[in-house]
């Protein structure tokens, strides 16, 4: 609550809030309603013990004025502390009469004391809100009793300065902006579409309020009197941001002690790594969850350790705690023209992501039998293979993530084709004599779909020769096959001769525009009979 200083404890329960909106937020389906029990039942039980120690300090306050002789002031303060506490039982006593008529109207509990009706939405909302839109549901006269206790509260003393404890969605930072939300007064939205297991937490959450409120005017009485508060009990606790985390990503804690004083604050280590200290005693703790030993879920189970040094008028106690945790296998995908296999001495253009990392992801990239080329896009690179096979290893800052292996495949050999303007030649009929051929080297259409920038070619020595029976009329080389003028052995070619064309070297260029001589095609021979 907005004004409060926040003791440890009340700082862990407003932790269990956060948890409480956002499950909230979730599908209701079963295991959100253990958790949202659980959470019911942890606010319950905290409720509980805060208030045993409010009772300590209205005793300590009742001491006090006893050993300052009953002075007349004191005992002003004494009854007002009275007052607080029995202001605190009579809302806490709505609330607690509030939680049994859910469970009525729920259907009560099963013989194992869980809730019969914890999905139910309707008997909460009809309770809560009322019939129809006169807002005469208990919810509405919850929130004027949780506003007037603020008030009656802050009237004790004006170093209170309660603020109100049931706000509209208008009041409220977080809601004030938001569509679907903004327009909503206190009871919409606290048990408007609520099922009972979160209608109960939600008045578990008030009854903390309330308690905080109790507590903060306790301790300024107790103040007036000279009183100062003593603790004899401490509780180490850690809170995790989750309990599975993905492989790569931190994993983050906050750890606290539920009881102490600003004056002697904890001292808090870790085993995994440097604790931050922040306000009220309070440490965090954040590492690199790392694991290779998952299991058949795709989870490997961790443990860390935390340590408590907390002083005490009898010297420093120490209390470690243990940590569970579970470290999820985050799922490497690859996409890719030919994602299956990768060409031989070609630019693969692979997009690597892993989206479990979100904006955690900071890849780098290395290979065994390919040079792997960065592309400054996060998560997409450009494999070249030099060997039968790729094992691709991805590092998220530098911690392990997976590798992918790749089988590679020999790019295949282009098919040679014989061109008059844009037609083929018939080399089986032939035909009158040639002017002018084109000669290409067409890659084969996988590869050319698959990696266009590799699957250029050009024929580039390239053999013409003019044969009448068993002699050569004329021959002549050329150094580029895209075009070749025949006029000169037109005018020598009779009918019967023969057009013999020797492709002798073809060259492809590669995605870095550098060229190479493409081997194990062999010499390429065709005939062209001239017929008239």
């Amino acid at each position: 609550m907005a004004g409060l200083k926040e003791s440890p404890r009340q700082k862990m329960v407003s932790l269990m809030y956060l948890v409480l909106t956002a499950l909230l937020a979730l599908q209701v389906d079963n295991s959100v309603l253990e958790k949202l029990l659980f959470i019911d039942d942890s606010l319950q039980y905290g409720i509980g013990e805060a208030r045993k120690d409010n009772d300590k300090i209205l005793k300590g306050i009742k001491e006090a004025v006893e050993k300052r002789n009953n002075n007349p002031k004191d005992i002003i303060i004494w009854r007002k502390a009275n007052e607080i506490v029995a202001e605190t039982d009579a809302v806490m006593a709505e609330i607690n009469d509030f939680r049994k008529q859910i469970e009525l109207v729920s259907g009560g509990k099963n013989e194992d004391g869980t809730y019969k009706g914890a999905a139910d939405y309707d008997q909460v909302m009809n309770l809560a809100l009322g019939a129809g839109d006169n807002k005469s549901g208990r919810a509405y006269k919850l929130q004027k009793m949780l506003n007037a206790y603020a008030k009656k509260i802050s009237d004790y003393d004006t170093a209170l300065k309660i603020k109100p404890l049931a706000l509209d969605a208008a009041e409220i930072e977080q809601f004030k902006n938001k569509d679907g939300q903004k327009n909503k007064d206190f009871a919409q939205l606290n048990f408007e579409n609520t099922p009972t297991a979160a209608a109960l937490a939600v008045l578990s959450q008030m009854q903390t309020e309330v308690t905080k409120v109790e507590t903060k005017a306790l301790d300024r009485m107790a103040s007036l009197v000279g009183v100062k508060q003593i603790f004899d009990k401490f509780v180490p606790v850690i809170s995790a941001e989750s309990q599975v985390v993905t492989a790569g990503t931190p994993y983050k804690a906050k750890m606290f002690v539920t009881v102490t004083s600003s004056s002697n604050a904890p001292k808090i280590s870790a085993n995994i790594g440097n604790v931050k200290m922040g306000e009220n005693g309070e440490g965090s703790v954040e590492f690199i969850a790392q694991a290779s030993d998952f299991d058949a879920t795709g989870r490997a189970k961790r443990v860390w350790k935390g340590t408590f040094v907390v002083p005490t008028p009898n010297g420093d106690s120490t209390y470690e705690v243990q940590q569970e945790y579970f470290v999820a296998k985050p799922n490497m995908q690859i996409q890719s023209a030919n994602v299956q296999a990768l060409y031989l001495n070609c630019g693969n253009k692979l997009n690597v992501q892993v989206p479990e990392l979100g904006s955690h992801y900071e890849p780098s990239f290395s290979a065994t039998g390919a040079e792997v080329q960065t592309t400054g896009q996060k998560g997409i690179i450009t494999v070249v293979p030099n060997n039968a096979q790729v094992d691709l290893v991805l590092k998220n800052k530098g911690f392990l993530i997976g590798n992918q292996r790749f089988r590679v495949k020999r790019i295949p050999q282009p098919t040679i084709q014989y061109l008059s303007g844009n037609r083929q030649i018939n080399l089986i009929q032939g035909g009158s004599a040639l002017r002018e051929i084109s000669i290409k080297a067409v890659a084969e259409a996988d590869f050319r779909e698959f990696l266009p920038e590799d699957a250029r070619y050009k024929v580039t020595n390239v053999e013409v020769t003019l044969a009448r029976n068993k002699q050569m009329v004329k021959n002549q080389r050329y150094t580029d096959g895209s075009r070749i003028d025949l006029n000169a052995f037109a005018a020598d070619a009779r009918a019967g001769d023969r057009l013999i064309i020797q492709v002798h070297e073809v060259k492809r260029m590669n995605f870095k525009n550098q060229t190479e001589t493409v081997s194990g095609l062999g010499l390429q021979v065709a005939t062209y009979p001239i017929v008239n």
